[in-house]
């Protein structure tokens, strides 16, 4: 009877901790925003700036292809929440007061 309970009761924990990560972290849905192309999740920084903030967000497809040199057209739309916590990648140029390599 003993051995039954254990069981259970390592049963019921696996699953309490399970449950726990399957929901979002403290804060998310208070740092997700509504965009015109899906939703967006900012990085949680109040405590440390005072500020929270939103990176990386896509105003527009990547200018290749038939896209080069024309004016910006919208990125693809999304669905699922996307983490808004990062800035992608800088421009590839260099010696520019904004880009990477030299400054």
């Amino acid at each position: 009877m003993k051995s039954i309970l254990t069981c259970w009761t390592l049963a019921l924990g696996a699953l309490l901790m399970l449950n726990a990560c399957s929901h979002t972290p403290a804060g998310t849905a208070r740092l997700q925003r509504p965009t015109e192309h899906g939703p967006v999740v900012g990085a949680p920084d109040a405590a440390v700036s005072g500020v929270n903030a939103w990176k990386g967000v896509p105003y527009a497809a990547a200018p290749v292809g038939q896209r080069r040199w024309q004016a910006p057209e919208d990125p693809p739309a999304w669905t699922q929440p996307r983490a808004a916590t990062s800035f992608a990648n800088a421009c590839v140029q260099t010696g520019r007061l904004y880009g990477p390599g030299m400054n």
